[in-house]
């Protein structure tokens, strides 16, 4: 039985409830924005076409100790996620997918020119002037 998903009182209420297309969601270490962005996408799991990426700069930041796969770790499987560290995906039984990716500079994101997804989520200012300068081209 999965746990409850249940956001802080305060920014992340506001975010997680907010139908915004775009959301700027901003605070100091420990605000609650790293499980925003791992929690948020649950909420569309059981459509089998839904896509989503979560974007850190360095994969460092996702994939090291207390990174966001760590904190994906602690939800996911609780909802039928089973993860594929070595490609940074996600999967769900509906066929939904949620892939943990790095930014670093333009070369990484020109590899994901055309591709699809329902949803992109960045956790650093930097990370997100990129995606979104790409996005509105």
């Amino acid at each position: 039985m999965p746990k409850e998903i249940r956001p802080q009182s305060g920014p992340q209420t506001i975010a997680m409830s907010s139908a915004a297309d775009i959301l700027i969601y901003g605070g100091a270490a420990g605000a609650g924005k790293s499980w925003f962005l791992v929690c948020e996408p649950l909420r569309h799991i059981s459509n089998p076409r839904f896509k989503a990426a979560i974007v850190r700069q360095y994969s460092s930041q996702i994939f090291d100790q207390g990174g966001l796969w760590d904190e994906a770790t602690d939800w996911y499987p609780q909802f039928g996620g089973e993860g594929f560290t070595q490609r940074g995906v996600w999967k769900f039984p509906s066929g939904a997918e949620i892939q943990f990716r790095h930014c670093e500079d333009e070369k990484a994101l020109n590899k994901w020119q055309g591709t699809q997804r329902s949803s992109g989520s960045a956790d650093e200012a930097a990370v997100q002037h990129r995606l979104f300068s790409n996005a509105t081209q």
